[in-house]
């Protein structure tokens, strides 16, 4: 994919579960019609620290809300239908931070360098980027430990199959 879209008028870290914020998602699932999503976790996971921020749980409880019912059935949001956004059902959708794993995605290398220079990009989220670096290398060699034969680097994630 190769667009990019952001949530309207609201401030990071300050994201709250909210019906605006579940339109919002619906829309940007009708509009781009995925099968899979990405996002994070909406439950409290006590072994992560990292995954508990409010605003990440926030958006994954509006992404669970939004993928389902919501997203595909055409009595929700009647007012995006009038704006030619037609229902549209993902397949799955993935959470990174669960405090349960169900999959291992296998990452490639220039993969995971794409990951890590984008988390770069972000210098006022992390006061230490080369810590930053490291520990995602750590992570992703440490989950590819449960992974298939053969595989260097890889993502844990609690997969929700839809539909």
């Amino acid at each position: 994919m190769s667009d990019v879209s952001f949530l309207s008028g609201i401030a990071d870290g300050h994201v709250r579960e909210a019906t605006g914020l579940v339109h919002e998602i619906v829309a940007a699932i009708r509009s781009h019609t995925p099968d899979l999503i990405l996002t994070t976790s909406p439950e409290y996971n006590f072994s992560s620290t990292a995954a508990n921020h409010p605003d990440h749980r926030a958006v994954g409880q509006a992404v669970v809300e939004a993928v389902y019912p919501a997203a595909g059935n055409p009595f929700d949001y009647r007012d995006l239908i009038a704006q030619g956004l037609e229902p549209h059902d993902p397949s799955e959708v993935w959470f990174q931070g669960h405090k349960e794993i169900n999959y291992i995605s296998p990452v490639a290398q220039d993969d995971l360098d794409r990951k890590i220079a984008a988390v770069r990009s972000h210098v006022s989220q992390f006061p230490d980027l080369d810590r930053m670096e490291r520990l995602l290398r750590e992570a992703a060699v440490r989950d590819a430990a449960g992974a298939a034969e053969g595989v260097k680097y890889a993502e844990c994630f609690f997969r929700w199959q839809v539909h």
